[in-house]
């Protein structure tokens, strides 16, 4: 499977194609499909993408269930609506798929894209919403550790 790290920002042309970076077309180059396949996050505003092989795997596992089984029956509409919504994104030969209009639209997307390694997958976004993301959670962890390494308060003396 493969693995993507780090974070790429690349210019968007009008026709909404953008060129998917060179260590994630590394990653992907032995899979059967030469693209990306990608669909509408369920989890924020922006686009989640990935190798054929993750969405295989999602394919399995809806095989697998029983939309008529109530413990099975939620995950069955996720994975089928997933399915259903994905894109097959096939790039050209200098390496750029067209992303189309509706994915650009969900994740407000414009004249750049940041594509965000996530492991086994990666996010595709608004620049700016990256950036303020990544400055949201660097200063909650740096306020988190503030308060947890400083030491107690002194009790302020009572009056009697």
């Amino acid at each position: 499977m493969a693995l993507f790290l780090s974070t790429f920002v690349n210019k968007v042309d009008k026709k909404g194609r953008v060129s998917v970076p060179a260590p994630f077309r590394t990653a992907l180059a032995e899979q059967p499909y030469a693209g990306i396949l990608a669909y509408r996050s369920l989890h924020g505003t922006w686009i989640e993408a990935a190798g054929i092989d993750r969405l295989q795997k999602f394919s399995d596992e809806l095989e697998q269930l029983d939309p008529d089984r109530p413990e099975e029956a939620e995950r069955y509409t996720l994975l089928s609506t997933l399915l259903g919504e994905t894109y097959q994104l096939a790039w050209d030969e200098g390496g750029r798929v067209l992303l189309p209009q509706p994915l650009l639209d969900y994740a407000g997307i414009g004249e750049e894209a940041a594509f965000v390694g996530q492991g086994k997958h990666f996010l595709i976004r608004d620049p700016s919403q990256q950036r303020a993301i990544v400055e949201a959670t660097i200063a909650s962890r740096l306020e988190a550790k503030k308060s947890k390494d400083s030491p107690p308060k002194a009790p302020s003396p009572g009056r009697d």
